[in-house]
């Protein structure tokens, strides 16, 4: 019977290493698996190690930070209202319009014309047209 392969090259590690060569700490408790934590309640478990810098949002100036919550409340209101515009149907119409209708109320006119035309016009025109 013929063997596919030499034993005697056959790599085997030797005591106390992993296949890759990196010593095996058998001897440590403190690797004992732990219950599995995701990863976005990680940061809150664990305290922060060393001095941390400071916030970046508490020294910005508040017309900057308004700015950058402006830009993620204008992608949010982009968001709904594409969400909303992709349920548009002829069943549908009544509720979409007052859906739209509820956008409008609750947000800054310049924020919700501007996200509705960028999203009209992304549905509608391509990008040639435009240039």
């Amino acid at each position: 019977e013929e063997e596919d392969h030499d034993d005697e090259v056959t790599y085997r590690p030797s005591a106390g290493e992993d296949i890759y060569g990196r010593p095996l700490d058998t001897a440590d408790d403190n690797n004992i698996p732990a219950k599995y934590i995701p990863p976005h309640l990680r940061k809150t478990l664990t305290p922060p190690e060393g001095p941390q810098p400071p916030s970046s949002t508490a020294n910005q100036n508040p017309a900057l930070r308004s700015l950058s919550e402006t830009q993620t409340d204008n992608t949010v209101l982009k968001r709904q209202i594409n969400g909303i515009i992709n349920r548009l149907s002829e069943n549908t119409t009544t509720g979409v319009t007052s859906q739209l209708t509820a956008l409008a109320n609750d947000h800054p006119r310049h924020d919700y014309q501007s996200c509705i035309l960028s999203n009209l016009l992304r549905c509608c025109v391509s990008q040639t047209q435009l240039q």
